[in-house]
């Protein structure tokens, strides 16, 4: 009688959700795997934070997951490009050859390059200078103008974390500022108009910084956005007799 009892239990049970007794799970799809939603996790629509006042577009600043495989964005980010190239080329006072640049008052000259293109075009690069200038080199009255971009993949400002550590997110103690604060800042443009003071030419560059904004406090203190700071430099052209012996 047990036995009966038991038998008959086991296949009323076996008979719910299958007949006209009961309805299939909400969550599963007819001859299909049991489905289960992902947790949304909510979104923090607060604009990101300035320091300079400007207004960036709002953005959320998450933290990237481990697993995550990050965006190279020095490697696809645009950046600027002289409107300059794209008329007719300028003449300038400085000759092709090496001289001696540096785009930081407290640093030693470095050897930089000014050469002319095929098209007729000025340019200069600084390749040991605490900011490397890329751009077209053009007389504009008195004053010389470089317009141009950071020459290097990945520049101070730009980036805060060594490579490694943004190519595997949690690996340092450090966390890299957003990809859409560093595309942002490739994409600046890098101006300077220098004037002549004895056999120097001089002018100060103003560019803009980026890194993390933080809010909270202890384990839950986590980046929210970014900052932007306007910094400016002194760039220096000089004749190549003052680079430094070696």
């Amino acid at each position: 009688m047990r036995l009966a009892s038991c038998v008959l239990l086991i296949a009323t049970c076996l008979g719910c959700g299958n007949g006209s007794g009961g309805g299939a799970p909400p969550a599963q799809l007819a001859g299909g795997p049991l489905i289960i939603p992902l947790p949304v996790a909510p979104v923090d629509a607060r604009p990101v934070a300035v320091t300079d006042g400007a207004q960036p577009d709002a953005s959320t600043d998450l933290p990237i997951a481990k697993s995550e495989p990050r965006e190279r964005v020095e490697e696809t980010a645009k950046r600027h490009r002289s409107p300059i190239l794209d008329g007719a080329p300028r003449a300038t006072r400085l000759p092709p050859g090496t001289y001696g640049c540096r785009s930081d008052a407290g640093y030693k000259y470095r050897p930089c390059t000014i050469a002319k293109d095929p098209s007729g075009f000025t340019h200069i690069t600084m390749p040991g200078s605490l900011i490397n200038l890329v751009g077209v080199l053009y007389d504009d009255g008195p004053a010389l103008v470089i317009d141009g971009t950071n020459g290097d993949l990945r520049p101070f400002g730009c980036f805060i974390c060594q490579e490694r550590c943004s190519d595997e997110p949690g690996s340092c103690y450090c966390t890299e500022i957003h990809p859409d604060a560093s595309r942002e800042c490739l994409g600046q443009p890098l101006t300077v108009r220098l004037t002549k003071v004895g056999a120097i030419w001089r002018g100060t560059l103003s560019l803009v910084h980026y890194s993390n904004h933080y809010e909270g406090t202890g384990a839950d203190r986590r980046p929210k956005g970014w900052d932007k700071e306007r910094q400016s430099f002194v760039v220096e052209i000089a004749p190549e007799s003052l680079i430094p012996k070696k």
